[in-house]
């Protein structure tokens, strides 16, 4: 898949059915949002557990899993793989060249095999999820809008097209919200637009916090959304 969103699922998903992990986390940054998201699945529970929004150095890892593998991971510094000593977390780093775009923490309570923490194996998995994230971040790039990052109106159509094609066919129910703001010419007008803009950027903010995972926000029209 090249749709970000649903590969974070898919690899969240891998690392537990392949691994027998107990718990999954990947920390990654959004295309363009300068801030850090964090996704965690935990076995036997349906819902991914997601927080977003956070600026650099303010996430809250669960307990487990190592935080000074997050913070050399946001300074650079991690650039391989790894498991803990007791080999109860692997630590896996996703990059393509020099590019790093996400960090992946595998906790199992079952310490892992040597065969399972093997470095070369590891490093293929990193390489493979690399690979895919190069291609949804470009795809993620091209849909996305430039001041409020979330996906644009052409995506937008595209998207209710897909969900009216599965209604149709399975009868996959969905639903669309749409909402602008009121009397925004009045705040560019007295303001400017630099004030405009970051009233947009913090209506986009606020979206994201409020979505789950497999919905999408996106920048309709000048002031309004989807």
């Amino acid at each position: 898949t090249i749709d970000l969103g649903e590969l974070k699922e898919i690899i969240l998903q891998t690392m537990i059915d392949v691994l027998g992990a107990d718990q999954v986390l990947l920390l990654s940054s959004p295309p363009g949002r300068g801030q850090h998201e964090i996704m965690i699945r935990t076995r036997d529970v349906s819902r991914v557990q997601r927080i977003t929004g956070a600026k650099e150095g303010e996430e809250s890892l669960p307990e487990g899993f190592p935080p000074e593998a997050a913070s050399r991971w946001r300074r650079g510094e991690l650039r391989e793989p790894y498991a803990t000593p007791d080999r109860q977390v692997t630590v896996i780093p996703v990059r393509v060249h020099d590019k790093s775009f996400a960090l992946l923490m595998v906790k199992r309570e079952i310490p892992l095999k040597h065969s399972e923490a093997n470095p070369e194996l590891l490093g293929a998995l990193a390489h493979h999820m690399g690979v895919a994230f190069e291609n949804a971040h470009l795809y993620t790039l091209a849909i996305t809008d430039g001041l409020t990052q979330l996906y644009t109106v052409r995506h937008f159509h595209n998207r209710i097209d897909d969900c009216v094609s599965r209604y149709k066919r399975y009868e996959q129910k969905f639903g669309v919200l749409m909402l602008d703001l009121d009397h925004f010419k009045r705040i560019n007008d007295a303001w400017g637009h630099p004030a405009g803009d970051e009233v947009l950027w913090r209506v986009a903010r606020a979206l994201l916090r409020s979505i789950r995972t497999v919905d999408s926000a996106f920048r309709s029209g000048g002031e309004e959304f989807a």
